[in-house]
């Protein structure tokens, strides 16, 4: 299978896999009651909010990567001898489940976590700004869209650094000052059609009036919201794909005529995007079973693993893919 095949299927996976999560932020957001928060907060109650917020329901994507999973055991055919009959990938076996099980589990729990942790910086950011509980809470679950009538542009669905960067937007919008307005000019998922407001706030040597600056964080935080949505489902597709494609070959190795050996090789998509610890990995052989070790020190089974401990300096955006090669007696 060519790099660009590999690449080819991962992005007609990984829409579904988009979709999935938006439509869980939606979800929860839609089930938010805006009294109730508002009141914990009022109280000062910050683990009730985020019990009250609850966590995403994942469900729905773990099935959208289990299709992925299943896509990368069947995107090549490997046979138990070179002239013998194909094995049949198997997305049931108990190794294969354990390691869709593990993923995930490990996707909730660390999406749990992270809106937790993005609701928690919210609700500190609020009461440094000395703004209203009612105020607070809208900024944690959204306002009401006019257009659509459904809330947009809370804080849920977003991991704790996203969180933290519209709150510190709206600060830059409301403190009047030169510097600070010219730096929210700078923040790459502002939303541009709304920059004339800022500028006439610079042009007036003012500050974004309270309700401007929310209206414009609302949009900086819906387009925070793709950005995190497409990320993670470009990682964990990927991820799903390579175990799933990694499973075959332990397949494979598990029948009763069994390769020799059955090695593997990083390829890196050779441009000016790759990482400089993927680059340095590129054309590194080991068996297929082993870990490559980055230059950074993390590990990891293939493109997009994270069960290693692995973090998002080797994980996003990762465009990598693998070779296999399968030797007999």
């Amino acid at each position: 299978m060519t790099e660009s095949d590999i690449l080819a299927a991962l992005e007609n996976l990984e829409p579904a896999a988009m979709q999935a999560f938006l439509d869980a932020v939606r979800a929860l957001v839609d089930a938010a009651t805006l009294s109730d928060i508002e009141a914990l907060i009022a109280e000062g109650n910050v683990n009730g909010v985020v019990d009250a917020v609850g966590s995403l329901p994942t469900a729905a994507l773990a099935e959208v990567l289990r299709g992925s999973f299943i896509a990368g055991g069947r995107s090549v055919i490997v046979r138990i001898a070179p002239a013998g009959r194909p094995v049949e990938f198997d997305a049931g076996t108990p190794e294969a489940q354990a390691v869709l099980n593990e993923s995930a589990g490990q996707l909730k729990a660390t999406v749990a976590r992270e809106q937790a942790e993005a609701v928690r910086a919210t609700i500190a950011a609020g009461i440094n700004r000395g703004q209203s509980p009612r105020e607070t809470a809208l900024d944690v679950i959204g306002r009401v869209s006019p257009q659509t009538g459904q809330r947009i542009g809370g804080v849920i669905g977003l991991a704790e650094p996203d969180a933290r960067a519209v709150s510190k937007a709206v600060d830059q919008l409301m403190s009047g000052e030169t510097a600070l307005l010219r730096q929210y000019l700078t923040r790459k998922d502002r939303d541009p059609r709304l920059d004339g407001i800022v500028h006439s706030a610079l042009a007036a040597g003012r500050a974004v009036s309270s309700m401007d600056a929310k209206r414009i964080a609302t949009a900086y935080a819906e387009r925070k919201l793709q950005a995190r949505a497409d990320l993670l489902s470009r990682k964990e597709t990927l991820k799903a794909y390579n175990a799933g494609w990694h499973q075959l070959y332990v397949q494979q190795s598990q029948q009763a005529v069994a390769p020799a050996s059955i090695t593997k090789a990083w390829r890196s998509k050779g441009d000016l995007r790759v990482r400089h610890t993927h680059a340095a990995l590129n054309g590194k052989r080991i068996p297929f079973d082993q870990l490559f070790q980055s230059p950074s020190g993390a590990q990891l089974l293939y493109p997009g693993d994270d069960t290693h401990g692995a973090g998002l300096n080797e994980l996003a955006g990762c465009r990598c893919t693998l070779s296999y090669r399968v030797k007999w007696e």
